[in-house]
């Protein structure tokens, strides 16, 4: 597996042959990459055979970056880029911390919620990135391809980073400059989530708005999925929630728009029958400062000012008989709609 090169004494590594076992690809890109799930290998021999779900994602990362024109065979295994802890996980995680944080003095209590939170905002509720390995060979040419990828394929990239090469490490090498120059290309997006402090985690959430709160609840800071990223490992969109008892934070990015929404509960001396003894009251700002002053400054007017308080809970009490409205009128289309697929257009002869 060592070749020469004319113009040095130094080896070059080439590719083996697999003798069409995929256990010994897998085996031989673990041993690059001890990440790499060797049981995620596959080879697939004919272009026109129709995979399973999850050969169909191997088959795709394939076709979509090489073609299967003139394809003899093919290796594609994986291996995870962030890993997303799984539900069971989670819970795991959560019930040892109670354990522990129970054993704790007050004054390390904080630092066993940060080291949860340390765990789990690595990856829970984000994408689960997987770099998927592949070699191919066709009839006028081989190679190695890297992607990076997701397993969710309604939320594929458009624009993966991704390298080639004849041999696998020509392809890493060109995996990594692929990556550089994405992460060059964002620069002023970049500056700008460093230069405003803006939280990338759900440990960067909690940290920030329990300064503001101290109650709020480090298992309620949530990482919402991007909608879009500007390339693999940048998302181009993202939000991050937490709250309190009393206290809800809400922070939204898209791409260069950042607002930090607050919302609070101001409790009513007179419960209404429509939205109850409380009424919500949210203020937004490009700073989770500004947001939060005015949402405490506007709470403060309403309580000093019984007639915008009054109007306020009009307001929001039309809004939400307005909503159930619309909800009962499509609830009823929605029934008509399915009576008149099941028994024909016969049933509502009025109608």
């Amino acid at each position: 597996m060592l070749k020469s090169k004319s113009s040095s004494n130094i080896p070059e590594f080439i590719t083996p042959n697999f003798e069409k076992s995929e256990k010994t690809f897998a085996k031989y890109c673990y041993l690059y990459d001890p990440l790499v799930l060797r049981d995620s290998a596959m080879m697939f021999e004919n272009p026109n055979e129709t995979p399973n779900t999850w050969s169909t994602w191997h088959w795709e990362g394939f076709t979509r970056f090489i073609g299967k024109s003139n394809l003899i065979y093919y290796y594609s295994c994986v291996a995870p880029y962030i890993e997303k802890i799984t539900s069971n996980r989670a819970i795991e995680l959560v019930e040892n911390y109670q354990k522990e944080i129970s054993s704790r003095t007050d004054s390390n209590k904080r630092f066993c919620v940060e080291s949860l939170l340390e765990t789990l905002s690595k990856n829970l509720d984000q994408f689960f990135f997987v770099k998927q390995y592949i070699f191919y060979k066709c009839k006028d040419k081989e190679g190695w391809l890297i992607v990076l990828r997701t397993k969710d394929t309604k939320n594929e990239f458009v624009n993966p980073i991704k390298g080639r090469g004849e041999t696998l490490e020509e392809a890493s090498i060109d995996f990594a400059k692929n990556q550089s120059a994405q992460f060059t290309k964002n620069n002023s997006y970049i500056n700008i989530l460093l230069d405003n402090e803006i939280p990338l985690t759900t440990k960067d959430m909690f940290l920030y708005c329990s300064k503001f709160d101290p109650e709020v609840d480090p298992l309620s800071s949530r990482f919402i999925r991007p909608r879009q990223y500007s390339n693999s490992t940048i998302p181009y969109n993202y939000s991050l929630k937490c709250e309190s008892s009393k206290t809800a934070f809400f922070l939204d990015i898209d791409y260069k728009n950042v607002k930090w929404r607050i919302k609070k509960l101001l409790k009513l001396e007179n419960e209404s029958p429509i939205i109850g003894c409380t009424l919500p009251v949210e203020t937004s700002h490009f700073t989770i400062e500004e947001a939060f002053r005015n949402c405490e400054a506007k709470i403060e007017h309403l309580q000093n000012n019984p007639e915008d308080l009054r109007q306020a809970v009009a307001d929001l009490e039309r809004e939400t008989m307005a909503k159930d409205l619309e909800y009962d009128r499509l609830e009823g289309e929605a029934f008509i709609d399915s009576m008149i697929s099941e028994y024909g257009e016969d049933i509502f002869p009025d109608r």
